[in-house]
Protein backbone atom coordinates (compact mmCIF):
# COMPACT_ATOMS: atom_id res chain seq x y z
CA UNK A 1 0.00 0.00 0.00
CA UNK A 2 2.89 2.42 0.73
CA UNK A 3 4.45 1.76 -2.69
CA UNK A 4 1.11 2.36 -4.40
CA UNK A 5 0.86 5.72 -2.67
CA UNK A 6 4.48 6.56 -3.65
CA UNK A 7 3.73 5.73 -7.31
CA UNK A 8 0.56 7.91 -7.39
CA UNK A 9 2.19 10.86 -5.59
CA UNK A 10 5.42 10.63 -7.61
CA UNK A 11 3.62 10.41 -10.98
CA UNK A 12 0.88 13.02 -10.52
CA UNK A 13 2.39 15.43 -7.97
CA UNK A 14 6.13 15.29 -8.67
CA UNK A 15 5.79 14.62 -12.41
CA UNK A 16 8.16 11.66 -12.45
CA UNK A 17 8.14 9.16 -15.27
CA UNK A 18 6.98 5.59 -14.90
CA UNK A 19 10.47 4.19 -15.51
CA UNK A 20 12.12 6.48 -12.93
CA UNK A 21 9.50 5.48 -10.36
CA UNK A 22 10.07 1.81 -11.12
CA UNK A 23 13.80 2.31 -10.66
CA UNK A 24 13.46 4.24 -7.36
CA UNK A 25 10.91 1.94 -5.76
CA UNK A 26 12.37 -1.32 -7.03
CA UNK A 27 9.22 -2.23 -8.94
CA UNK A 28 8.64 -3.64 -12.36
CA UNK A 29 7.64 -1.10 -15.02
CA UNK A 30 4.43 -3.04 -15.68
CA UNK A 31 3.52 -2.88 -11.97
CA UNK A 32 3.95 0.92 -11.95
CA UNK A 33 1.82 1.22 -15.09
CA UNK A 34 -0.85 -1.02 -13.51
CA UNK A 35 -1.07 1.17 -10.37
CA UNK A 36 -1.46 4.32 -12.47
CA UNK A 37 -4.08 2.79 -14.78
CA UNK A 38 -6.09 1.44 -11.81
CA UNK A 39 -5.97 4.85 -10.15
CA UNK A 40 -7.36 6.55 -13.25
CA UNK A 41 -10.21 4.04 -13.53
CA UNK A 42 -11.06 4.24 -9.83
CA UNK A 43 -10.81 8.04 -9.91
CA UNK A 44 -13.56 8.14 -12.49
CA UNK A 45 -15.78 5.91 -10.34
CA UNK A 46 -15.05 7.91 -7.17
CA UNK A 47 -13.26 5.06 -5.34
CA UNK A 48 -9.95 5.63 -3.57
CA UNK A 49 -7.25 3.16 -4.63
CA UNK A 50 -5.68 3.43 -1.17
CA UNK A 51 -8.87 2.49 0.73
CA UNK A 52 -9.18 -0.92 2.44
CA UNK A 53 -10.23 -3.71 0.08
CA UNK A 54 -13.86 -4.77 0.14
CA UNK A 55 -14.64 -8.47 0.45
CA UNK A 56 -17.72 -10.44 -0.37
CA UNK A 57 -19.60 -11.49 2.72
CA UNK A 58 -19.29 -15.24 3.19
CA UNK A 59 -22.11 -17.00 4.95
CA UNK A 60 -21.45 -20.32 6.70
CA UNK A 61 -22.58 -23.28 4.74
CA UNK A 62 -25.18 -25.55 6.32
CA UNK A 63 -23.76 -28.65 8.03
CA UNK A 64 -24.74 -31.62 5.94
CA UNK A 65 -23.78 -34.20 8.57
CA UNK A 66 -24.97 -32.24 11.62
CA UNK A 67 -28.60 -33.22 11.21
CA UNK A 68 -31.47 -32.70 13.62
CA UNK A 69 -31.15 -36.32 14.82
CA UNK A 70 -27.43 -35.83 15.62
CA UNK A 71 -28.11 -32.58 17.47
CA UNK A 72 -30.81 -34.26 19.57
CA UNK A 73 -28.49 -37.17 20.47
CA UNK A 74 -25.67 -34.80 21.44
CA UNK A 75 -28.10 -32.80 23.61
CA UNK A 76 -29.13 -36.03 25.34
CA UNK A 77 -25.48 -36.90 26.13
CA UNK A 78 -24.80 -33.40 27.47
CA UNK A 79 -27.89 -33.62 29.70
CA UNK A 80 -26.62 -36.92 31.11
CA UNK A 81 -23.29 -35.23 31.88
CA UNK A 82 -25.18 -32.49 33.70
CA UNK A 83 -27.09 -35.03 35.81
CA UNK A 84 -23.90 -36.89 36.75
CA UNK A 85 -22.19 -33.64 37.71
CA UNK A 86 -25.10 -32.68 39.98
CA UNK A 87 -24.93 -36.07 41.72
CA UNK A 88 -21.20 -35.72 42.41
CA UNK A 89 -20.08 -38.07 39.62
CA UNK A 90 -17.63 -35.59 38.13
CA UNK A 91 -15.22 -38.39 37.14
CA UNK A 92 -17.89 -40.22 35.14
CA UNK A 93 -18.57 -37.56 32.51
CA UNK A 94 -18.41 -38.28 28.79
CA UNK A 95 -15.79 -36.32 26.89
CA UNK A 96 -16.07 -35.27 23.24
CA UNK A 97 -14.46 -38.44 21.94
CA UNK A 98 -16.92 -40.59 23.90
CA UNK A 99 -19.86 -38.69 22.36
CA UNK A 100 -18.32 -39.11 18.91
CA UNK A 101 -18.00 -42.90 19.41
CA UNK A 102 -21.59 -43.21 20.65
CA UNK A 103 -22.83 -41.30 17.57
CA UNK A 104 -20.91 -43.67 15.30
CA UNK A 105 -22.40 -46.68 17.08
CA UNK A 106 -25.84 -45.26 16.30
CA UNK A 107 -24.91 -45.10 12.63
CA UNK A 108 -24.44 -41.32 12.28
CA UNK A 109 -21.87 -40.42 9.61
CA UNK A 110 -20.22 -37.39 11.19
CA UNK A 111 -16.66 -36.22 11.67
CA UNK A 112 -14.89 -35.90 15.01
CA UNK A 113 -14.01 -32.22 14.39
CA UNK A 114 -17.67 -31.36 13.73
CA UNK A 115 -18.68 -33.02 17.00
CA UNK A 116 -15.95 -31.19 18.95
CA UNK A 117 -16.87 -27.79 17.50
CA UNK A 118 -20.57 -28.22 18.21
CA UNK A 119 -20.08 -29.55 21.79
CA UNK A 120 -17.63 -26.76 22.57
CA UNK A 121 -20.09 -24.15 21.31
CA UNK A 122 -22.88 -25.63 23.44
CA UNK A 123 -20.71 -25.76 26.57
CA UNK A 124 -19.62 -22.16 26.15
CA UNK A 125 -23.18 -20.94 25.71
CA UNK A 126 -24.37 -22.92 28.75
CA UNK A 127 -21.58 -21.70 31.02
CA UNK A 128 -22.04 -18.00 30.55
CA UNK A 129 -22.70 -16.83 34.11
CA UNK A 130 -23.91 -13.56 35.54
CA UNK A 131 -22.23 -12.57 38.79
CA UNK A 132 -24.11 -10.55 41.41
CA UNK A 133 -22.19 -8.14 43.61
CA UNK A 134 -22.58 -8.84 47.33
CA UNK A 135 -22.27 -6.55 50.35
CA UNK A 136 -21.85 -7.60 53.99
CA UNK A 137 -22.30 -5.92 57.34
CA UNK A 138 -19.46 -5.42 59.82
CA UNK A 139 -18.49 -8.59 61.69
CA UNK A 140 -20.82 -10.74 59.60
CA UNK A 141 -18.59 -12.81 57.28
CA UNK A 142 -15.00 -14.07 57.05
CA UNK A 143 -13.56 -16.32 54.33
CA UNK A 144 -10.86 -19.01 54.75
CA UNK A 145 -8.64 -20.72 52.22
CA UNK A 146 -5.26 -22.42 51.76
CA UNK A 147 -2.47 -21.32 49.45
CA UNK A 148 0.81 -22.99 48.53
CA UNK A 149 4.12 -21.16 49.06
CA UNK A 150 7.56 -22.48 48.08
CA UNK A 151 10.44 -21.23 50.21
CA UNK A 152 13.98 -22.22 51.08
CA UNK A 153 14.23 -23.04 54.79
CA UNK A 154 17.68 -23.73 56.18
CA UNK A 155 19.04 -24.27 52.69
CA UNK A 156 16.35 -26.81 51.75
CA UNK A 157 13.51 -26.16 49.29
CA UNK A 158 10.17 -26.69 51.05
CA UNK A 159 6.55 -26.61 49.93
CA UNK A 160 4.55 -24.84 52.64
CA UNK A 161 0.83 -24.32 53.20
CA UNK A 162 -0.43 -20.80 53.96
CA UNK A 163 -3.70 -20.45 55.87
CA UNK A 164 -5.42 -17.20 54.86
CA UNK A 165 -8.39 -15.36 56.42
CA UNK A 166 -10.08 -12.31 54.90
CA UNK A 167 -12.83 -10.18 56.46
CA UNK A 168 -15.50 -9.39 53.87
CA UNK A 169 -16.39 -5.99 55.34
CA UNK A 170 -12.99 -4.51 56.17
CA UNK A 171 -10.87 -6.62 53.78
CA UNK A 172 -8.51 -7.23 56.70
CA UNK A 173 -6.06 -9.98 55.76
CA UNK A 174 -4.22 -12.46 57.98
CA UNK A 175 -2.07 -15.47 57.09
CA UNK A 176 0.20 -18.06 58.69
CA UNK A 177 2.55 -20.70 57.27
CA UNK A 178 2.34 -24.41 58.13
CA UNK A 179 4.19 -27.46 56.93
CA UNK A 180 1.00 -29.39 56.24
CA UNK A 181 -2.60 -28.81 55.27
CA UNK A 182 -3.83 -31.18 57.98
CA UNK A 183 -6.45 -30.98 60.71
CA UNK A 184 -4.04 -29.73 63.40
CA UNK A 185 -2.90 -26.85 61.16
CA UNK A 186 -6.52 -26.07 60.25
CA UNK A 187 -7.61 -25.83 63.88
CA UNK A 188 -4.52 -23.95 65.06
CA UNK A 189 -4.90 -21.39 62.27
CA UNK A 190 -8.40 -20.57 63.58
CA UNK A 191 -7.09 -20.23 67.13
CA UNK A 192 -4.28 -17.92 66.05
CA UNK A 193 -6.51 -15.75 63.85
CA UNK A 194 -9.47 -15.36 66.21
CA UNK A 195 -7.25 -14.43 69.15
CA UNK A 196 -5.21 -12.17 66.87
CA UNK A 197 -8.23 -10.02 65.97
CA UNK A 198 -9.89 -10.54 69.36
CA UNK A 199 -13.37 -11.47 68.10
CA UNK A 200 -15.54 -14.16 66.47
CA UNK A 201 -17.60 -13.43 63.31
CA UNK A 202 -21.11 -14.67 62.68
CA UNK A 203 -20.07 -16.85 59.74
CA UNK A 204 -16.91 -18.37 58.19
CA UNK A 205 -16.97 -19.55 54.57
CA UNK A 206 -15.02 -22.58 53.29
CA UNK A 207 -14.61 -24.40 50.00
CA UNK A 208 -14.61 -28.20 49.66
CA UNK A 209 -11.35 -28.83 51.56
CA UNK A 210 -10.97 -32.21 53.26
CA UNK A 211 -10.40 -30.78 56.72
CA UNK A 212 -13.80 -29.04 56.57
CA UNK A 213 -16.03 -31.34 54.47
CA UNK A 214 -16.56 -34.90 55.67
CA UNK A 215 -19.02 -35.96 52.98
CA UNK A 216 -18.99 -34.18 49.62
CA UNK A 217 -22.08 -33.42 47.60
CA UNK A 218 -22.63 -31.25 44.54
CA UNK A 219 -25.42 -29.57 46.50
CA UNK A 220 -23.93 -27.38 49.29
CA UNK A 221 -26.89 -28.08 51.57
CA UNK A 222 -26.15 -31.83 51.49
CA UNK A 223 -22.47 -31.51 52.45
CA UNK A 224 -21.54 -32.81 55.89
CA UNK A 225 -18.92 -31.00 57.98
CA UNK A 226 -16.10 -32.87 59.69
CA UNK A 227 -16.45 -33.64 63.39
CA UNK A 228 -13.63 -31.25 64.27
CA UNK A 229 -15.25 -28.35 62.38
CA UNK A 230 -18.51 -29.04 64.21
CA UNK A 231 -16.71 -28.94 67.57
CA UNK A 232 -14.74 -25.82 66.58
CA UNK A 233 -17.83 -23.90 65.45
CA UNK A 234 -19.73 -24.93 68.58
CA UNK A 235 -16.86 -23.83 70.83
CA UNK A 236 -16.47 -20.39 69.23
CA UNK A 237 -20.19 -20.14 68.31
CA UNK A 238 -19.90 -19.22 64.63
CA UNK A 239 -21.83 -20.56 61.65
CA UNK A 240 -20.03 -22.24 58.76
CA UNK A 241 -20.98 -22.26 55.09
CA UNK A 242 -19.59 -24.20 52.10
CA UNK A 243 -19.23 -22.85 48.57
CA UNK A 244 -20.68 -24.49 45.49
CA UNK A 245 -18.31 -26.77 43.60
CA UNK A 246 -15.99 -24.97 41.17
CA UNK A 247 -17.29 -21.60 42.39
CA UNK A 248 -14.28 -19.74 43.69
CA UNK A 249 -16.12 -16.49 43.03
CA UNK A 250 -18.30 -17.21 46.08
CA UNK A 251 -15.26 -16.50 48.26
CA UNK A 252 -13.46 -14.22 45.86
CA UNK A 253 -12.03 -11.98 48.57
CA UNK A 254 -9.87 -14.69 50.10
CA UNK A 255 -9.01 -16.13 46.66
CA UNK A 256 -7.50 -12.77 45.74
CA UNK A 257 -5.93 -12.43 49.18
CA UNK A 258 -4.00 -15.69 48.78
CA UNK A 259 -2.44 -14.48 45.54
CA UNK A 260 -1.94 -10.92 46.86
CA UNK A 261 -0.28 -11.90 50.15
CA UNK A 262 1.93 -14.53 48.50
CA UNK A 263 3.10 -12.10 45.83
CA UNK A 264 3.70 -9.15 48.15
CA UNK A 265 5.41 -11.20 50.88
CA UNK A 266 7.48 -13.79 49.05
CA UNK A 267 8.34 -12.45 45.61
CA UNK A 268 11.70 -11.07 46.76
CA UNK A 269 12.21 -12.82 50.11
CA UNK A 270 12.37 -16.59 49.56
CA UNK A 271 15.20 -17.75 51.88
CA UNK A 272 14.80 -18.10 55.67
CA UNK A 273 16.59 -19.95 58.46
CA UNK A 274 13.44 -21.73 59.61
CA UNK A 275 9.64 -21.60 59.53
CA UNK A 276 9.51 -19.26 62.53
CA UNK A 277 11.59 -16.64 60.68
CA UNK A 278 9.38 -16.99 57.60
CA UNK A 279 6.23 -16.42 59.69
CA UNK A 280 7.83 -13.40 61.36
CA UNK A 281 8.52 -11.90 57.93
CA UNK A 282 4.94 -12.67 56.85
CA UNK A 283 3.58 -10.95 59.97
CA UNK A 284 5.56 -7.79 59.21
CA UNK A 285 4.32 -7.74 55.61
CA UNK A 286 0.69 -8.15 56.72
CA UNK A 287 1.00 -5.11 58.99
CA UNK A 288 2.08 -3.06 55.97
CA UNK A 289 -0.68 -4.45 53.73
CA UNK A 290 -3.45 -3.87 56.29
CA UNK A 291 -2.31 -0.26 56.75
CA UNK A 292 -1.95 0.47 53.05
CA UNK A 293 -4.29 3.26 51.84
CA UNK A 294 -7.12 1.58 49.88
CA UNK A 295 -8.53 2.68 46.56
CA UNK A 296 -12.23 1.94 47.08
CA UNK A 297 -12.49 2.23 50.88
CA UNK A 298 -12.50 5.32 53.06
CA UNK A 299 -10.29 3.83 55.78
CA UNK A 300 -7.45 1.31 55.93
CA UNK A 301 -8.29 -2.29 56.83
CA UNK A 302 -6.72 -1.95 60.29
CA UNK A 303 -9.15 0.84 61.22
CA UNK A 304 -12.20 -0.91 59.74
CA UNK A 305 -11.36 -4.06 61.71
CA UNK A 306 -11.69 -2.11 64.97
CA UNK A 307 -15.14 -1.06 63.79
CA UNK A 308 -16.03 -4.70 63.05
CA UNK A 309 -15.04 -5.87 66.52
CA UNK A 310 -18.01 -3.97 67.94
CA UNK A 311 -20.29 -6.43 66.12
CA UNK A 312 -18.32 -9.61 66.87
CA UNK A 313 -18.62 -12.02 69.76
CA UNK A 314 -15.69 -12.01 72.21
CA UNK A 315 -13.26 -14.92 72.12
CA UNK A 316 -13.33 -17.41 75.03
CA UNK A 317 -10.80 -17.13 77.84
CA UNK A 318 -8.98 -20.28 76.71
CA UNK A 319 -8.34 -21.37 73.14
CA UNK A 320 -9.84 -24.48 71.55
CA UNK A 321 -7.83 -27.66 72.15
CA UNK A 322 -6.33 -28.45 68.76
CA UNK A 323 -4.50 -31.68 69.64
CA UNK A 324 -5.80 -34.86 67.99
CA UNK A 325 -5.74 -38.29 69.66
CA UNK A 326 -4.66 -41.08 67.34
CA UNK A 327 -4.10 -44.78 68.04
CA UNK A 328 -1.19 -46.24 66.06
CA UNK A 329 0.39 -49.69 65.81
CA UNK A 330 3.91 -50.35 67.17
CA UNK A 331 6.06 -52.29 64.68
CA UNK A 332 8.85 -54.80 65.37
CA UNK A 333 11.41 -51.98 65.74
CA UNK A 334 9.18 -50.48 68.46
CA UNK A 335 8.33 -47.49 66.24
CA UNK A 336 5.10 -45.87 65.08
CA UNK A 337 4.45 -44.58 61.56
CA UNK A 338 3.23 -40.98 61.59
CA UNK A 339 3.23 -38.42 58.76
CA UNK A 340 5.24 -40.76 56.49
CA UNK A 341 8.00 -41.07 59.13
CA UNK A 342 8.97 -43.63 61.78
CA UNK A 343 9.36 -42.56 65.43
CA UNK A 344 10.74 -44.70 68.26
CA UNK A 345 8.54 -45.39 71.29
CA UNK A 346 9.88 -46.07 74.84
CA UNK A 347 10.33 -49.81 75.25
CA UNK A 348 8.49 -49.87 78.58
CA UNK A 349 5.26 -49.61 76.57
CA UNK A 350 5.06 -53.30 75.75
CA UNK A 351 1.91 -53.39 73.67
CA UNK A 352 0.75 -53.56 70.07
CA UNK A 353 -0.86 -50.12 69.94
CA UNK A 354 -0.14 -46.75 71.51
CA UNK A 355 -2.17 -43.52 71.76
CA UNK A 356 -0.56 -40.28 70.56
CA UNK A 357 -1.72 -36.75 71.32
CA UNK A 358 -0.70 -34.94 68.13
CA UNK A 359 -0.09 -31.20 67.81
CA UNK A 360 1.25 -29.20 64.86
CA UNK A 361 4.92 -29.23 65.94
CA UNK A 362 5.09 -32.15 68.38
CA UNK A 363 3.26 -35.20 69.73
CA UNK A 364 2.91 -36.78 73.17
CA UNK A 365 3.04 -40.52 73.87
CA UNK A 366 0.30 -41.45 76.39
CA UNK A 367 -0.09 -44.39 78.76
CA UNK A 368 -3.29 -46.27 79.61
CA UNK A 369 -4.40 -43.42 81.90
CA UNK A 370 -3.73 -40.86 79.12
CA UNK A 371 -0.78 -39.44 81.06
CA UNK A 372 2.16 -38.13 79.02
CA UNK A 373 5.15 -40.49 79.04
CA UNK A 374 7.37 -38.66 76.59
CA UNK A 375 7.09 -35.77 74.12
CA UNK A 376 8.68 -35.88 70.67
CA UNK A 377 9.08 -33.30 67.91
CA UNK A 378 7.23 -33.85 64.62
CA UNK A 379 9.56 -33.85 61.63
CA UNK A 380 8.35 -32.59 58.27
CA UNK A 381 10.18 -35.03 56.02
CA UNK A 382 9.21 -38.30 54.33
CA UNK A 383 10.28 -41.92 54.85
CA UNK A 384 12.80 -41.13 57.62
CA UNK A 385 13.54 -42.94 60.89
CA UNK A 386 13.87 -40.90 64.09
CA UNK A 387 15.35 -43.15 66.78
CA UNK A 388 15.98 -42.02 70.37
CA UNK A 389 18.68 -44.11 72.05
CA UNK A 390 17.04 -43.57 75.46
CA UNK A 391 14.01 -45.56 74.22
CA UNK A 392 16.13 -48.76 73.92
CA UNK A 393 18.51 -48.74 76.93
CA UNK A 394 17.12 -51.92 78.51
CA UNK A 395 17.38 -53.78 75.21
CA UNK A 396 20.93 -52.50 74.63
CA UNK A 397 21.93 -53.66 78.14
CA UNK A 398 20.94 -57.20 77.08
CA UNK A 399 22.44 -56.85 73.59
CA UNK A 400 25.41 -54.46 73.96
CA UNK A 401 27.02 -55.76 70.76
CA UNK A 402 24.19 -54.23 68.71
CA UNK A 403 25.08 -50.70 69.82
CA UNK A 404 28.09 -49.96 67.57
CA UNK A 405 26.19 -50.10 64.26
CA UNK A 406 22.72 -49.14 65.50
CA UNK A 407 20.68 -46.29 64.03
CA UNK A 408 20.15 -45.06 67.59
CA UNK A 409 23.87 -44.34 68.04
CA UNK A 410 24.13 -42.74 64.60
CA UNK A 411 21.32 -40.28 65.39
CA UNK A 412 22.42 -39.15 68.87
CA UNK A 413 23.98 -35.75 69.47
CA UNK A 414 27.65 -35.30 68.63
CA UNK A 415 28.59 -35.26 72.33
CA UNK A 416 27.19 -38.76 72.86
CA UNK A 417 29.11 -40.07 69.86
CA UNK A 418 32.35 -38.45 71.07
CA UNK A 419 31.88 -39.95 74.54
CA UNK A 420 31.46 -43.42 73.05
CA UNK A 421 34.29 -43.34 70.49
CA UNK A 422 36.88 -41.71 72.81
CA UNK A 423 36.28 -43.60 76.04
CA UNK A 424 33.89 -46.55 75.67
CA UNK A 425 34.40 -48.11 72.23
CA UNK A 426 34.72 -51.83 72.82
CA UNK A 427 33.09 -51.49 76.25
CA UNK A 428 29.50 -50.94 75.14
CA UNK A 429 27.98 -52.41 78.30
CA UNK A 430 29.57 -49.74 80.49
CA UNK A 431 28.54 -47.05 77.99
CA UNK A 432 24.91 -48.18 78.37
CA UNK A 433 25.33 -47.89 82.16
CA UNK A 434 26.50 -44.29 81.68
CA UNK A 435 23.42 -43.48 79.58
CA UNK A 436 21.10 -45.08 82.13
CA UNK A 437 22.74 -43.04 84.90
CA UNK A 438 22.46 -39.82 82.85
CA UNK A 439 18.78 -40.46 82.22
CA UNK A 440 18.06 -41.21 85.89
CA UNK A 441 19.96 -38.16 87.17
CA UNK A 442 18.74 -35.97 84.28
CA UNK A 443 22.29 -35.04 83.30
CA UNK A 444 22.81 -33.34 79.96
CA UNK A 445 25.70 -34.27 77.70
CA UNK A 446 26.90 -30.66 77.81
CA UNK A 447 27.29 -30.78 81.62
CA UNK A 448 29.25 -34.03 81.40
CA UNK A 449 31.52 -32.70 78.66
CA UNK A 450 32.42 -29.67 80.81
CA UNK A 451 33.35 -31.96 83.75
CA UNK A 452 35.51 -34.19 81.55
CA UNK A 453 37.26 -31.25 79.90
CA UNK A 454 38.08 -29.66 83.26
CA UNK A 455 39.42 -32.97 84.66
CA UNK A 456 41.60 -33.69 81.60
CA UNK A 457 43.38 -30.34 81.98
CA UNK A 458 45.26 -31.80 85.02
CA UNK A 459 45.12 -35.50 84.17
CA UNK A 460 45.18 -35.86 80.38
CA UNK A 461 46.39 -39.48 80.48
CA UNK A 462 43.81 -40.75 82.94
CA UNK A 463 41.23 -43.26 81.80
CA UNK A 464 37.62 -42.10 81.76
CA UNK A 465 35.15 -44.73 82.90
CA UNK A 466 31.70 -44.95 84.46
CA UNK A 467 32.94 -44.71 88.07
CA UNK A 468 35.04 -41.62 87.36
CA UNK A 469 32.16 -39.90 85.61
CA UNK A 470 30.00 -40.42 88.69
CA UNK A 471 32.67 -38.86 90.90
CA UNK A 472 33.21 -35.98 88.47
CA UNK A 473 29.55 -35.10 88.53
CA UNK A 474 29.13 -35.46 92.32
CA UNK A 475 32.31 -33.49 93.17
CA UNK A 476 32.13 -29.71 93.35
CA UNK A 477 34.06 -28.30 90.41
CA UNK A 478 36.20 -25.17 91.16
CA UNK A 479 35.15 -22.10 89.25
CA UNK A 480 37.31 -21.40 86.23
CA UNK A 481 37.11 -17.67 86.99
CA UNK A 482 37.67 -17.43 90.76
CA UNK A 483 39.82 -20.53 91.50
CA UNK A 484 43.55 -20.47 91.86
CA UNK A 485 45.85 -23.05 90.25
CA UNK A 486 46.52 -24.85 93.55
CA UNK A 487 42.76 -25.29 94.09
CA UNK A 488 42.40 -26.91 90.66
CA UNK A 489 45.39 -29.12 91.35
CA UNK A 490 44.03 -30.23 94.72
CA UNK A 491 40.66 -31.00 93.10
CA UNK A 492 42.26 -33.19 90.44
CA UNK A 493 44.47 -34.98 92.99
CA UNK A 494 41.45 -35.81 95.16
CA UNK A 495 39.66 -37.32 92.19
CA UNK A 496 42.71 -39.32 91.10
CA UNK A 497 43.23 -40.67 94.61
CA UNK A 498 39.58 -41.64 95.01
CA UNK A 499 39.56 -43.28 91.61
CA UNK A 500 42.71 -45.32 92.30
CA UNK A 501 41.39 -46.48 95.68
CA UNK A 502 38.15 -47.59 94.11
CA UNK A 503 39.99 -49.57 91.42
CA UNK A 504 42.20 -51.23 94.10
CA UNK A 505 39.23 -52.29 96.20
CA UNK A 506 37.47 -53.69 93.16
CA UNK A 507 40.53 -55.81 92.30
CA UNK A 508 40.73 -57.18 95.90
CA UNK A 509 37.09 -58.17 95.74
Amino acid sequence: MNKKAAVIVGYYTNGKSKRSLARELGLNFRTVKKYIDEHEVLQQSGTNILSAPQYREITSRPKKRLTVEVVEDIADYLNRNKENRQKGRSKQLMNKHDIYEYLQQKGHLIGYTTVCNYVRKQEQSNHQKIYLKQSYQAGENIEFDWGEVRLELGGQERRLQMAVFTNKYSNYRWAYLFYRQDMQSFLESHNLFLYHIGGVPKEIVYDNMRVAVKKYSYNPKEKIATDELLKLSAYYQFQYRFCNAYSGNEKGNVERSVEYIRRKSFSLSTKFDDLEKANLHLEQQLILLNNKPPKAQKEVAEVLLKEELNYMRSVPVTAYQTAILKKLAINKYHCVYLDSNHYSIPEKLKRKYVTLKIETSRFHVLDDKEQIIVTKMRHHTKNQWYIDIYDYLNTFSKKPGALAHSSALQQVQTGFKTLYHQFFKGNEKEYIQVLQWMRTEKISIKELEEKIEFYQQKAPQSKIDYALLQMLYSAETPSAVTSKEDEIEQYSERLLLAHSQMNTSSLQN
